[in-house]
């Protein structure tokens, strides 16, 4: 079952796919899948994640038949005064089907490798996304933070709502809006 998710869709949708047979004690359908791209400014929930500046990202994915997914991706980010660095996210996922509902459940972990200034902006978040048909709502919680600096951010809930309209066999057009909820009082100044 290949399932279009907002992880594995949201700016790596130029995926490259391969379907493997395994052999084991019987046969096993899966998938992987790698990406790349550059884009001219990477942009996370409405906010630049590069300085307004260009960015190259690229990731793998593993799905399994079962809805089991796991995933990488990486993307080179700029905060500003001098926090550059990369961004090298993981995730791992169940997606499957009921009746006319598509389900999207998982965690997925942001990590700043590499810059001691960037590492303490590590962060991970649960979520879960509802489909049917164009119409795709979902829901992320953070669940843990690496340092204080990122205190402000704990239970933090990002609630989203997108459509997606076909115009062609290969084309759609979409539109999603978003809210970001700082819970923590930290955040609320």
């Amino acid at each position: 079952m290949t399932k279009n998710h907002p992880i594995l869709s949201r700016g790596r949708q130029a995926a490259l796919g391969a379907t493997l047979l395994l052999a084991g004690t019987g046969v096993v359908q899966a998938e992987f899948s790698a990406n790349i791209g550059v884009t001219s400014n990477y942009m996370l929930r409405g906010l630049t994640q590069t300085d307004d500046g260009a960015a190259v990202q690229g990731g793998l994915d593993y799905a399994h038949e079962s809805g089991v997914y796991v995933g990488t991706w990486a993307s080179n980010v700029d905060f500003g005064d001098g926090f550059t660095g990369y961004e090298l996210d993981g995730w791992i996922g169940f997606a499957g089907a009921f009746e006319q509902l598509n389900y999207d459940l998982g965690y997925i972990y942001y990590a700043y490798p590499g810059r001691r200034d960037l590492k303490d902006s590590d962060f991970g978040e649960l979520y879960l996304n509802l489909n049917v048909d164009m119409l795709t709502d979902g829901v992320f919680y953070v669940t843990n933070t690496e340092s204080a600096v990122r205190e402000q951010f704990k239970d933090a809930v990002y609630y989203y709502a997108s459509l997606d309209l076909p115009i062609a066999e290969d084309w759609s057009a979409g539109a999603t809006l978003g809210r970001q909820d700082f819970r923590s009082s930290a955040a609320r100044g």
